[in-house]
């Protein structure tokens, strides 16, 4: 099969965000808008969803688009859906849905408040997360169907297959969202809200030495991000939206339940933009592989949504080094498009070879 895997720039100055196109073609060669399959992975900020569907309009000649991906709820993911389901052909939509019944029954026990009901979440949520319940009306307005993207679901014959959250982690994960009440254990809430200024300092670097956190958090919202493997043309693309350590601990076991290696990828994302609350050593040993030698040649290739303008954090220098030292040529979008694509489809004209990140050999570190 031939295919194409795109990641577009999303967000002005120090915004990231995600806007991923993956299309293929069961039969025909690439170069042709016959039998092709058209996936969108989220599709950034609200002003990202026309960009999207002018690139589309310009590259993929058409308006449809046969599966549209939600990750999670944030705003630099979900934005500009709304534009999309309102203005192109959506044949089918993953979203989260946490307001379902079957979802929330029981959830009001999580919570210390006594008055809370199932019922109050339920209103909690709808409001709290907006925009995913607005793009829920949205779909079933325009007849489009919806799917709950929980460990298992697949289309196309497995060519995507969603690695995690599963539903049961989901339930979990709920009475830590931002807009549910305190939890009974007030430790639930791990959203990362410290405001202790640490002090920085600007280290040199050793090859072969992670300069991660042991225990990183991020919060709940990003940990239910949808984790997807797309495998096509035994090529294999783990997509992580902003998954922390836990949930890529989940996709990675879900891999070697489908009988595959947890570092069966040949491309990965690097999750949250290359935030360094994401990721730490064994996570990367598990799903990308231990350190290589220096001189070895690259053997996987990884990509980073990054923002247009670098602020420090959004790719952290730590976490592309840890990519590098593992044999992962790391490529960033920072206001630019990135596409990689099967042998057989020849380069765009107006696109250029990208260049990958070098190892840094000082960074800057919080203590």
């Amino acid at each position: 099969m031939s295919y194409e895997l795109e990641f577009l720039p999303v967000g002005e100055n120090t915004k990231s965000g995600d806007a991923i196109l993956f299309r293929f073609w069961y039969d025909a060669k690439g170069e042709t808008e016959i039998d092709q399959k058209v996936c969108l992975i989220d599709a950034g900020y609200a002003e990202n969803g026309e960009k999207i569907k002018q690139h589309m309009d310009k590259y993929y000649h058409t308006s449809t688009i046969d599966l549209v991906i939600s990750t999670h709820p944030d705003l630099d993911h979900i934005g500009g859906l709304t534009y999309i389901l309102e203005n192109m052909d959506v044949k089918k939509l993953w979203l989260h849905r946490p307001w379902r019944e079957d979802i929330i029954n029981g959830l009001s026990d999580c919570f210390k408040d006594g008055r809370v009901t199932d019922n109050s979440i339920k209103n909690k949520l709808q409001e709290g997360l907006n925009k995913a319940y607005e793009l829920e009306q949205l779909a079933n307005n325009k007849k489009i169907p919806i799917e709950d993207p929980f460990t298992g679901l697949s289309e196309f014959d497995g060519v995507i297959t969603v690695l995690s959250p599963s539903e049961e982690y989901y339930k979990q994960l709920l009475s830590e969202f931002r807009c549910t009440p305190e939890p009974v254990n007030e430790d639930d809430k791990n959203i990362i809200t410290k405001t202790v200024e640490k002090i920085k300092n600007v280290i040199s670097t050793i090859w072969g030495v992670d300069n991660l956190e042991e225990n990183p958090e991020t919060s709940a919202e990003n940990n239910s991000s949808v984790i997807l493997l797309l495998a096509i043309n035994n090529k294999k693309f783990l997509l992580t939206a902003d998954a922390g350590v836990p949930a890529l601990h989940m996709a990675a076991d879900n891999l070697e339940n489908m009988g595959l290696s947890a570092n069966c990828a040949d491309y990965v994302q690097v999750p949250h933009h290359g935030s360094k609350h994401n990721i730490n050593t064994k996570i990367l040993n598990r799903i990308v592989g231990k350190c290589v030698d220096k001189n070895s040649k690259a053997n996987k290739r990884g990509i980073v949504s990054a923002s247009k303008i670098d602020d420090g954090k959004h790719p952290s220098k730590q976490v592309l080094n840890a990519f590098k030292q593992r044999g992962v040529n790391v490529f960033k979008t920072q206001g630019s498009k990135f596409i990689t694509h099967s042998d057989d489809i020849s380069q765009r004209p107006d696109y250029s070879t990208a260049q990958p990140f070098d190892f840094f050999d000082k960074i800057e570190i919080e203590v």
